[in-house]
């Protein structure tokens, strides 16, 4: 689906649809999604606080961030996304994931 009208007019800034979807790149799926509570209070946090930190994209899809992602879909928020720069995208999602 496009923004672009038909008609050949243009739709005011204002008016235009944000991108708040993106699917997960395959290596983001090697870790399970949040659950609740956590997402839930994710979701809290992200309506307080905002989007503190970037989606990050490989490939056009989320690398990590998944679950910020899916936060800001519920909000209904644009979500803040940039293009991983690394050079082991692998090992990027591995030590972003891992927990204490």
């Amino acid at each position: 689906m496009t923004d672009e009208p038909t008609d050949g007019l243009a739709i005011p800034p204002m008016l235009q649809r944000k991108r708040t979807e993106y699917e997960p790149h395959p290596l983001a799926l090697m870790f399970p999604p949040m659950v609740e509570p956590e997402f839930n209070e994710l979701v809290e946090d992200i309506r307080k606080h905002g989007q503190l930190e970037p989606i990050r994209l490989y490939q056009g899809k989320i690398l990590d961030g998944r679950n910020r992602c899916a936060a800001c879909q519920q909000l209904r928020k644009e979500v803040w996304a940039e293009e991983y720069q690394g050079d082991d995208p692998k090992g990027y999602v591995i030590a972003m994931n891992r927990r204490c």
